[in-house]
């Protein structure tokens, strides 16, 4: 797992350069803002794709080994499992958010304004993590083989970022209140009406966006 994650990372950085020289080239602020939209959603892409499976298994893994009941009989507490559990978890995705840098310094070079959004979109991103991993250790309790419960958060995850654009392209059937709080749950549609000047602007998602998933984490 760990090859495969540094490969990544190296893939990641290579991506992120690729990305920031096209920004380098942009001469029209809507190839810029176009650019951006991608090199977020690449952010969050690799986020949402990551992290479930490094925590899905972090129960079902111990069944399967059958180590859990040895757990229980040491010292050990469930606190102290989790957070070990989500330490290594959260170095993982460190690694992946650090080779993204190159391309948001690019854009903050280029593009100015959207210093004073950054914060936003870092709640944003900060706020996806926790509910990919809270709730992929959620469902590695609900199950006794890694591959169900990696499935199920898998799916929990297309529920969030697939079947929620429905806001979009349903918004004239259904109101605009329930169109709202659907796209309020997806975290690619709230980062970019955050981040962008053109695309989504027509919404503000965010305040509503951490109130969702803040009760998701919670839950």
């Amino acid at each position: 797992k760990t090859q495969h994650l540094i490969r990544g990372m190296y893939a990641c950085v290579i991506i992120s350069l690729l990305l920031a020289a096209a920004a380098a080239g942009s001469v029209g602020s809507a190839s810029i803002d176009a650019i951006r939209n991608v090199a977020i959603c690449f952010q969050l892409g690799l986020v949402v794709l990551v992290a479930p499976s490094l925590t899905a298994s972090a129960i079902t893994s111990e069944i399967e080994a059958h180590n859990f009941d040895v757990l229980r009989t040491t010292q050990l507490g469930a606190r102290h499992f989790i957070a070990g559990k989500m330490k290594v978890a959260l170095i993982y995705i460190t690694m992946l958010i650090v080779s993204s840098f190159p391309l948001f310094g690019m854009l903050l070079r280029l593009d100015d304004v959207i210093a004073g959004r950054v914060l936003l979109l870092m709640g944003t991103l900060l706020l996806t993590i926790a509910l990919c991993l809270s709730s992929s250790f959620m469902f590695s309790t609900f199950f006794r083989r890694s591959t169900a419960a990696t499935a199920a958060s898998y799916a929990f995850v297309l529920l969030i970022c697939g079947l929620t654009l429905v806001g979009l392209f349903a918004s004239e059937r259904i109101s605009p209140t329930l169109c709202h709080w659907i796209l309020a749950a997806n975290p690619f549609v709230v980062a970019v009406s955050t981040s962008s000047y053109e695309t989504l602007k027509e919404y503000d998602l965010w305040s509503d966006n951490v109130a969702v998933f803040s009760m998701g984490v919670v839950v």
